[in-house]
């Protein structure tokens, strides 16, 4: 039976299809073979599909490895189906064997860190560390109880001293000042005023006018007289009743510090379990308040007796105490630290023996694993090998020296046997892609034909293109209706 895919039509209606761009299996029937360039690449984009296809079946089929034990870098690469290199495979197999050894020292580590972790040295710290605090309160409260009940001592006796002073000079004051009481209103204000006013007229006589008085301007002859202006002046200079409601006001107020300082010391039974006799201090306790009550009660210095309770016994038994609780803490804390280091080496080391466990337990899988991906490797392999970049470039190449030249030959030789050797046509040369390129029927200056010629000049063209690629065919051809056409 004769075949007739070669068969080439020309009718008018298919001009526009001979002018504008064309691959090489449009501009003739499989000229010089180039059509294989395509054919091949299409075959190698069809093995590609193919082989895209086999790999994601491949992938597919990928065993499901149970991560729950493994490291982070295990688990994502296995969840994500990865693949290993040579190095992480090798440490992987290297995890295949899990002995017996191996399943007792993950029991034995597993049984110590449960062991670690119910081991509470926090609670133990605390507990000591709050009772120094107790022993150290306790010893502070006493210390400085003992201190301020002997600096008030020291103040009261300072007070005492200063009122007995300003009580002396003010009786001695008052003493002096008799005499003025035989006056009648004396103790008046108009009558100290008078007194007051008498001594700044004194001021302003000369040497042998104050020997006179200074408000009747008479000699002072008789002794009464003198001893009345001796009272004036003590009574002019005196500051000692000031002076006694100061001492006054100063023993009050030390009083009443004294008062409200409070000496109360609770003995508590942490302080009892460690001092010899409880009882003992106790007393001594009750010694403070009974001394502050003799210090409020002292009438003058000799009733201030000095504090003579000695807590020096009980002081060391509890320093003593503080001490041995310090070493006991230093060597809590550092079982602390070695406990945590210890918990962390044993949680690193079971981490290795599950995974390995994990490993060892799923050989078979991970082994099924590597060979399926070595699989998909191979396949992907294959499939970047068949690039069509190099067919395409091969196919530009031979479009250029074969087909394109060869055909603008033609197309030259007929246009000159239809009369129409001056139309300069050129065939222009596109690159393609997958195997194929492009060709162009163009004028000189790449000017479009089919905006540049007249119909007739067109169809004229047209008719040059379609004899020359027919040329060396033998193929039937058909001219539809050539006179219109």
């Amino acid at each position: 039976m004769p075949d007739f895919n070669g068969v080439k039509v020309f009718d008018s209606s298919y001009l526009n299809g001979l002018l504008v761009s064309r691959t090489p299996d449009e501009a003739v029937v499989y000229p010089l073979g180039l059509h294989l360039f395509s054919y091949i690449a299409q075959i190698m984009d069809s093995f590609s599909e193919r082989l895209t296809l086999l790999a994601t079946t491949e992938r597919g089929n990928l065993p499901v490895i149970n991560t729950e034990n493994l490291s982070n870098d295990l688990k994502t690469s296995f969840n994500q189906k990865l693949d290993f290199d040579d190095a992480k495979r090798n440490e992987i197999k290297g995890k295949y064997s899990f002995s017996d050894a191996d399943n007792k020292s993950l029991q034995e580590k597993q049984s110590t860190l449960t062991t670690l972790q119910q081991t509470n040295y926090e609670d133990k710290i605390s507990l000591l560390t709050q009772k120094n605090n107790i022993y150290s309160e306790f010893t502070k409260k006493v210390n400085n109880t003992v201190k301020d009940l002997g600096d008030y001592s020291q103040y009261l006796k300072r007070a005492f001293n200063s009122y007995k002073t300003a009580k002396e000079k003010n009786d001695k004051a008052l003493l002096q000042s008799q005499i003025l009481k035989s006056l009648p209103q004396s103790n008046t204000e108009e009558w100290k005023n008078f007194i007051k006013a008498g001594k700044e007229y004194s001021s302003k006589l000369n040497e042998n006018e104050i020997k006179k008085c200074p408000y009747c301007h008479q000699d002072i002859v008789s002794e009464d007289a003198v001893k009345i202006i001796q009272a004036y002046a003590t009574f002019l200079n005196d500051t000692s009743a000031g002076e006694l409601d100061a001492a006054t006001e100063n023993l009050k107020k030390i009083r009443n510090t004294i008062n409200g300082y409070d000496v109360s010391i609770q003995l508590t039974d942490d302080i009892k379990s460690i001092v010899s006799d409880s009882e003992t201090l106790e007393t001594k306790l009750t010694a403070l308040n009974d001394y502050k009550q003799s210090l409020l009660s002292a009438k003058r210095v000799d009733d201030i007796k000095i504090f003579n309770t000695d807590f020096s016994v009980e002081a060391k038994a509890i320093q003593d105490t503080i001490g041995k609780n310090i070493e006991e803490l230093n060597s809590l804390n550092a079982s602390k630290v070695k406990k945590e280091e210890t918990i962390a080496t044993l949680q690193t080391e079971i981490v290795a023996l599950k995974e390995k466990e994990s490993i060892s337990k799923q050989k078979v899988a991970i082994n099924n694993y590597f060979n399926i991906q070595d699989k998909i490797k191979a396949i992907e392999n294959k499939r970047n090998s068949l690039n069509t970049k190099g067919i395409t470039n091969k196919s530009n190449q031979a479009q250029n020296e074969l087909l394109t030249s060869a055909l603008e030959r033609r197309l030259k030789d007929e246009l000159e046997k239809l009369g129409r050797k001056d139309l300069k046509v050129q065939l222009k040369v596109s690159n393609g892609s997958k195997g194929k390129c492009s060709t162009e029927l163009v004028l000189t200056g790449n000017n479009s034909i089919k905006n540049v010629l007249s119909e007739g000049e067109q169809k004229a063209v047209g008719l040059a293109v379609f004899f020359a690629e027919i040329q060396n065919e033998n193929y039937p051809i058909i001219l539809d209706d050539p006179t219109t056409s």
